[in-house]
């Protein structure tokens, strides 16, 4: 069977990256000719820039100066950070260009936020199936998410017609199953992102050991209070703290991670002592990892996601907002990991039907 997925796939965003390769990896290991369709939409690329100029004009002269002097440093620094994002695109992910693709037998669009629409600026063509030149004899999504996409009349008209290209859906956000289900008539799955579709030592094969105790923070967006509980968990652990962030900042502290590519990413999961994030697929990967953590609410959209990953597996507990009142205790994983389990069997199952 010939596979073409459709996905957010060369953003550099690890969350990005990281689902695409494991949708891709999942498949190829069922013995399937998958291919990742190599759509490079504008939206996605401006995120990858190496230069900045946003704003410019609006700083005060001080802050015109620290940016211009600032420049090469930051400029070094996001040409490593691409590097290893499209190293890892261009060697681990299965790509092919729309041209090359002829007739496909599925085309599968997700996972991540491909039915954003505040995202891709309206109704995408592509990850609406809306295009004649995607040809395929099957379309479904996988785990398609709407983000923090807000409800109106024009956004469900389009996703109605959406709906209207696909032969069956499933989507990652339970409270997106429901909104669609209430409102168009077809039958919706409720799936897990494809990150929990590989197991822990599918992970493994990209991670490297790290010779340290340290707690790993995580946030896409810097707040003090994340480094607060971070603080606390390290100093009771007598670890140092490890920051990785989305993108580079102007700073040389040793302890910053803003410039690690996928495997780092990975192998910085695979060997924290406790972990501390505000992301989705940070939650994500201490889960995979079985490790102690807490999800930080911020009170943004990466909170519903992250709330509804916890709350099917039964981790509620370990989503705070007073950040005070942090218990620095484990983990018992025996109940979240037999949830998950049928969660994986379950999302596994719909990918399975409509491979065969």
């Amino acid at each position: 069977m010939k596979i073409g997925i459709l996905t957010f796939h060369c953003a550099h965003n690890y969350g990005a990256v990281l689902q695409a390769y494991a949708l891709q990896t999942y498949l190829l290991k069922q013995g399937l000719d998958v291919k990742i369709i190599n759509y490079r939409p504008e939206f996605l690329l401006g995120t990858n820039t190496l230069y900045d100029f946003r704003n410019f004009s609006s700083r005060t002269l001080m802050g015109k100066i620290k940016h211009i002097i600032g420049s090469p440093f930051i400029y070094r620094k996001k040409r490593s950070r691409y590097n290893a994002f499209e190293s890892f695109i261009q060697h681990e992910l299965n790509l092919s260009s729309i041209e090359d693709l002829g007739q496909l037998d599925l085309c599968i669009v997700g996972s991540d936020q491909v039915w954003n629409l505040n995202l891709t600026h309206g109704p995408d063509e592509f990850y609406g199936l809306l295009t004649d030149k995607i040809i395929a004899k099957r379309k479904i999504s996988y785990a398609a998410s709407l983000g923090n996409a807000e409800i109106s009349k024009t956004n469900i008209s389009n996703w109605q017609l959406y709906l209207s290209s696909f032969d069956e859906v499933s989507m990652r956000e339970k409270e997106s199953v429901e909104l669609f289900i209430a409102n168009f008539n077809k039958s919706i799955t409720h799936v897990i992102d494809p990150v929990f579709l590989l197991d822990q030592q599918d992970w493994d094969i990209l991670s490297k050991p790290i010779d340290d105790k340290y707690v790993l923070v995580y946030q896409v967006h810097f707040d003090q209070k994340v480094l607060h509980v971070a603080s606390k968990i390290a100093e009771e652990k007598n670890c140092r703290i490890i920051q990785l962030t989305s993108r580079v900042l102007l700073s040389r502290n040793i302890n910053l991670f803003d410039t690690a590519g996928i495997n780092e990413f990975i192998s910085l999961f695979k060997n924290a002592q406790y972990i501390v994030t505000t992301s989705f697929h940070g939650t994500a990967f201490a889960i995979i990892n079985q490790k102690n953590f807490y999800t930080i609410k911020l009170g943004n959209s990466v909170d519903s996601r992250s709330m509804n990953l916890l709350a099917s597996l039964g981790l509620e507990n370990r989503a705070v907002m007073k950040t005070e009142q942090i218990l620095i205790d484990d983990i018992d994983y025996v109940l979240p990991n037999e949830k998950l389990q049928t969660l994986k069997e379950h999302s596994r199952k719909y990918l399975l039907s409509n491979t065969n």
